[in-house]
């Protein structure tokens, strides 16, 4: 463990607390500075996943059903 880390008492904080501190880091970045472009196989892969969607509607499962199986699998 790093001692900025210690020093700056991320490690007394739970996991909920570490990632809204990421979250808040991310937030307050200045948008030159967020990382940039995407790379060419993740842009592949979205319109491929966005093409099999739209040509398959009704196939996949709602964000709140998967989130709540997930959830019970816990």
């Amino acid at each position: 463990m790093s001692k900025l880390y210690e020093s700056l008492g991320i490690d007394r904080l739970t996991p909920k607390q570490r990632l809204d501190l990421i979250d808040e880091i991310w937030e307050n970045l200045p948008d030159d500075e967020k990382i940039g472009d995407l790379p060419e196989w993740h842009i592949k892969l979205l319109e491929e996943r966005l093409a099999d969607a739209e040509a398959n509607p009704g196939e996949g499962t709602p964000y709140e059903e998967a989130l709540a199986r997930i959830e019970r699998q816990r």
